[in-house]
């Protein structure tokens, strides 16, 4: 059975789910795993990267199974700092560990495009899941991509109000 585990730079997923779907995204991080386990895989953990500008969504996701949080320090300029490093020193330390066989990358951010060269020389199989505006450089060096789609955020979704996903993407 293949181990994976996903790594989330959150504010970049979060900013361009925002962007594709026209509005603030609400999903349900205590199993959005789900998505991408198959038949021949068991679920290791996902690891969210973001900063104090979600930090209380963090805090409550810090105390669920089978997450781990890493919240950043934001800069004298108000924006996150150090959320890209830390992301891929600790996809680097757990490949290292060999805590798991396939890492799921959610981020579009090109400066991952090394990392994932780097855990495939490793022998680790690299994803990458992001909304349909994925730079080519990750698609065309990682392992797969998952494209994700409506269908993954009305799976997902999870409003503060409770009410269901409704969209607002121009067909």
């Amino acid at each position: 059975m293949e181990r994976v585990a996903i790594f989330v730079d959150m504010y970049n997923f979060l900013d361009s789910s925002q962007t594709y779907l026209l509005q603030r995204s609400y999903i349900d991080f205590t199993r959005f795993h789900e998505y991408f386990i198959r038949h021949n895989q068991i679920f290791n953990k996902s690891y969210l990267f973001g900063g104090n500008a979600m930090k209380k969504m963090l805090e409550f996701l810090e105390f669920q199974p089978r997450i781990d949080i890493t919240i950043e320090e934001d800069g004298v300029d108000g924006r996150e700092k150090c959320t890209d490093i830390n992301l891929a020193i600790s996809m680097m330390k757990k490949a290292f560990f060999n805590t798991f066989d396939v890492g799921i990358l959610m981020s579009a951010d090109r400066d991952f495009t090394h990392l994932i060269k780097e855990l495939r020389s490793m022998g680790k199989v690299i994803g990458v899941a992001h909304p349909p505006m994925l730079t080519k450089s990750l698609m065309k060096n990682a392992d797969f991509y998952i494209e994700l789609t409506e269908d993954f955020y009305t799976s997902f979704w999870k409003a503060p109000d409770g009410s269901a996903y409704s969209s607002k993407i121009l067909k």
